[in-house]
């Protein structure tokens, strides 16, 4: 685990000089104190298991583990040229999945496991020491691909949102300690963003139109978020830029309304997120006018 800094044939094995470098280091010391027996316990405040602390850091939601945004995670943190060092890209997933659902007291895919023991000990250890959440990706509070913002409070409390386009409230209803509980709103705008940008909507207008800083909406076009064929776990997306179109049409959020309130409903969870510019004022009133015209 000395990659980072060893020499082969008075080569470097990894490239020096890259932003994931101080990453390296960090996981070289952290895998010094395993070897050396020292007891690392999760800095939570409570005792956990390896899937209890997947579970607070965001990683296990509804009782499934999210292995994609996992092994993303690692990547962004570490880079494709260090982990090819040690395993094949290929197949770098379902090799980490294998690795965190083993059995709390099998030793199995040992290099897989450490990695995501050093991640969970890493984000649980700042997520303590740190009063403003952060983005389980980051490399550190400071990294700015992974810049979060409060993004409106819901019924459970406040909403993040981060560049990367993951959205999550923090949650600490069950007296065990606070955790992470990622959400779907952040993904559905990251999608509706590119969905608009490719209709030729500018950024400008998307700042104007969703309330959300310039930098973080280039982060999100630049991004991997990809349009795939719809699904329901997209719809809300496709939605989210139909309304929006319509409100361009009819020049605002209260005529978009009568036009078509059925689509501002199918928004759903995303309504406790929408900005001013994009929220009826009274959707009450123009139902009432609605039913006055005979209009269902």
């Amino acid at each position: 685990m000395t990659a980072a800094v060893r020499r082969g044939g008075g080569y470097p094995i990894v490239s020096e000089g890259v932003p994931e470098i101080a990453e390296w280091h960090r996981v070289a010391k952290f895998n010094l104190r395993l070897l050396c027996g020292e007891f690392l316990p999760p800095a939570t405040g409570v005792k956990t298991s390896r899937l209890d602390l997947l579970e607070r850091c965001g990683y296990i939601s509804g009782g499934k583990l999210d292995k994609e945004r996992l092994g993303n995670d690692l990547l962004h943190r570490f880079g494709v040229e260090y982990l090819s060092v040690f395993t094949p890209i290929h197949g770098f997933v379902s090799s980490l999945q294998r690795a965190v659902l083993l059995d709390e007291n099998r030793v199995g895919a040992p290099f897989f496991a450490m990695l995501v023991c050093y991640l969970l000990n890493h984000i649980a250890e700042r997520f303590a020491s740190s009063e403003d959440p952060n983005c389980p990706a980051s490399r550190s509070c400071h990294d700015e691909s992974h810049r979060v913002i409060q993004w409106g409070n819901g019924e459970r409390g406040h909403h993040y949102l981060c560049a990367c386009g993951l959205s999550f409230i923090i949650l600490d209803d069950d007296g065990s300690g606070a955790r992470i509980h990622p959400t779907q709103e952040g993904q559905d705008v990251a999608l509706a963003i590119k969905i608009l940008s490719e209709r030729s909507y500018s950024v400008p207008r998307l700042v104007r139109m969703l309330g959300i800083s310039q930098d973080i909406i280039l982060k999100m076009l630049n991004g991997s978020v990809a349009i795939l064929p719809w699904s329901r776990r997209t719809e809300r997306a496709k939605y989210l830029a139909k309304w929006i179109d319509l409100i361009s049409r009819c020049g605002d959020a209260d005529a978009a309304y009568v036009a078509r309130p059925q689509l501002y409903h199918a928004l759903g969870k995303l309504l406790d997120v929408l900005p001013d510019i994009l929220t009826p004022r009274d959707t009450a009133v123009s139902t009432r006018k609605r039913l006055v015209r005979g209009e269902r």
